[in-house]
């Protein structure tokens, strides 16, 4: 610092934490929507980073939609950001059992029915129909999937349809 100008040292220690936040993992990412890749490779590739560990088993096809709310001022603080993702996973029936294990077990989301949840929205064509809904397992997806991104993770549920073909993920940071 001693070379850098003093009226431009606070610039460069700025300068400095941005280029580490950006570089540490489970920092901010960026939003994220699977529209934009192209291929099952690319989208599998992206939830593969987001989960812990490695994968309990091959996905067939993943689909997602990561979202930013920045909130200018409110109950948490002059300005802040909370963040969501909504995951479809396809797997292979047989590999349901393997997805559950490395969980654990979960409540059906306050609130929730087949046709009114986070995981049913008319902006993801692949987001969960009803019949997905019913009869599915419910599990807490923090073992699972990686509870440092954006700074903390707030909650979540991780369901699995009743046929063990899907997997989907909603989960919560501030």
């Amino acid at each position: 610092m001693q070379c850098i100008p003093r009226r431009l040292r606070g610039q460069a220690a700025l300068l400095a934490v941005s280029v580490v936040h950006l570089l540490v993992p489970g920092c901010h990412r960026g939003t994220a929507d699977s529209k934009t890749l192209s291929t099952p490779q690319e989208r599998t590739r992206w939830v593969a980073s987001r989960i812990s560990g490695r994968l309990p088993t091959p996905i067939v096809d993943a689909h997602f939609n990561e979202i930013e709310s920045k909130i200018p001022k409110g109950h948490m603080g002059p300005g802040y950001s909370m963040w969501w993702l909504h995951l479809k996973i396809e797997i292979d029936p047989q590999d349901a059992p393997a997805w559950a294990a490395r969980t654990n077990p979960g409540k059906k989301g306050v609130g929730w029915n087949a046709k009114q949840n986070p995981m049913l929205n008319e902006k993801m064509n692949w987001s969960m129909p009803p019949e997905d809904f019913e009869g599915a397992s419910w599990y807490d997806p923090a073992p699972l999937f990686s509870t440092g991104a954006h700074g903390g993770y707030i909650g979540g549920h991780m369901i699995i349809n009743k046929a063990g073909t899907r997997v989907y993920v909603w989960q919560h940071w501030r």
